[in-house]
């Protein structure tokens, strides 16, 4: 489904009918408001609408319904770059079946850590899924 999607959406642009497509995703939305993937594709598509209130709000919802997709993240901190006032909270990257794990001593943890309890390293967290 997100490859066809993709494919409708790329064709709605480019014939200037985008519109259409935001009715399409959240007709699907409708019936599978729990799909974290739909969300993410709303998302994305907010943002190639230079929507990035829509978009955030989309992305923070398939988070919220499966933490476990890295690209969520990744387009929050896309969003998060193109704005100078905007973080992101540690929260939204906790989850139960997360780990963090230090690059440096490999040390690993479900608890987020600034500096390194085992090695001392500061920024050395990696989020492992």
């Amino acid at each position: 489904l997100p490859s066809v999607l993709s494919k409708i959406e790329r064709l709605l642009f480019k014939l200037n009918r985008s519109d259409e497509m935001e009715i399409l995703y959240k007709e699907f939305l409708d019936k599978d408001p729990g799909n974290a993937g739909l969300h993410l594709l709303l998302g994305r598509f907010f943002l190639r609408k230079e929507m990035p209130d829509q978009a955030r709000a989309e992305f923070q919802k398939a988070i919220a319904r499966d933490p476990l997709i890295p690209d969520s993240y990744a387009c929050l901190l896309e969003i998060n770059n193109s704005e100078e006032n905007y973080h992101i909270p540690l929260e939204a990257f906790r989850s139960e079946q997360s780990s963090y794990q230090c690059k440096e001593c490999g040390f690993s943890s479900g608890e987020i850590f600034c500096k390194c309890p085992s090695c001392e390293k500061w920024d050395s967290l990696l989020l492992s899924f």
